[in-house]
């Protein structure tokens, strides 16, 4: 992972737009993993660790019906 990537993640904790951030860098056998920040902000604030499962089902209705919706605008 570049420095650049890292450093922009972190930034948008420190800024505030999300509670915390994880990510894996996998170069062959090696993975390093990273957390930085918290799992969430309210009610109250709870720390991230690594190995914490994710709820992708708001995320999978933007990233399933975003593709399908531009490629009917750009068919047009």
């Amino acid at each position: 992972m570049t420095m650049t990537l890292q450093t922009t993640m972190m930034a948008a904790v420190d800024d505030r737009l999300v509670p915390g951030v994880s990510w894996a860098h996998l170069k062959g056998k090696r993975q390093t993993v990273q957390v930085y920040g918290g799992s969430q902000w309210q009610p109250t604030p709870k720390p991230l660790h690594a190995g914490m499962l994710y709820d992708l089902a708001s995320l999978t209705k933007v990233v399933g019906t975003t593709p399908l919706f531009l490629t009917g605008v750009g068919g047009r």
